[in-house]
């Protein structure tokens, strides 16, 4: 991870941690009375039938992972996050394996509402879903960035099917723009999460993947400037 090695975690390190899992715990409390006193509201004004609930976050967070903190990176800790999304007319609950991803919360809210987008949109409505309808296509991979400033420290490709993986490129020390230099060094991490769900040995390195490398180099190009 750009010739980083983080340090391993010591007692003091741990319990700092702990504490601070444990207050986000008990903030969340609050979040669950807000709920409740809306959902009471909604029934109180007869509005349920008409009301479609959201919750998500906006990104994961390590707490040691990785012998990391915060959610700058681009391990799974960080880049997923819960979606619930709730019709107060619908009595019954299911899960959805497919990924989706919070560009697709614009479309679904549109057109919940009757509402038609005047310009293009990234993501797609998520609506056909709440109906037990699989779409016979669906994405295969995503881009995921974290930026500083105007420029992303990294930029990688998430891919979900099949052999689901992640591979990633970090921005070398000094470069100006978009002059990265592809998976050179120790820049890049390439993990497969069949075999290894916690990402804790990149490949990158592997012989047997460096063809495969070459064609991700190109496809995350061309997702960064699409």
């Amino acid at each position: 991870l750009r010739n980083f090695a983080p340090r391993q975690l010591n007692a003091q390190d741990i319990a700092c941690i702990e504490q601070s899992f444990r207050g986000k715990l008990e903030s969340l409390r609050s979040v669950d009375d807000l709920i409740g006193e809306v959902l009471a509201a909604l029934e109180r004004n007869g509005e349920t039938s008409g009301t479609v609930l959201m919750f998500t976050s906006d990104n994961g967070y390590l707490y040691g992972q990785h012998r990391l903190n915060q959610k700058l990176y681009a391990y799974e800790e960080t880049i997923r996050v819960p979606l619930y999304i709730r019709d107060l007319s619908v009595t019954t609950a299911r899960a959805e394996d497919l990924t989706v991803l919070n560009n697709d919360l614009a479309p679904t809210i549109t057109e919940l509402a009757g509402a038609a987008p005047v310009l293009a949109v990234d993501g797609r409505s998520l609506l056909p879903l709440f109906a037990d309808v699989r779409p016979s296509a669906w994405r295969k991979r995503f881009l995921v960035e974290h930026y500083f400033g105007f420029v992303p420290d990294y930029a990688g490709i998430r891919g979900v099917t099949g052999s689901p993986f992640l591979y990633v490129e970090y921005k070398p020390p000094g470069a100006q723009g978009n002059g990265w230099g592809g998976c050179a060094s120790d820049l890049c991490e390439l993990y497969f999460l069949a075999g290894d769900p916690f990402q804790n040995n990149s490949q990158h390195g592997a012989p047997q993947v460096q063809s495969a490398i070459v064609g991700l180099e190109k496809l995350l190009r061309g997702l960064r400037f699409c």
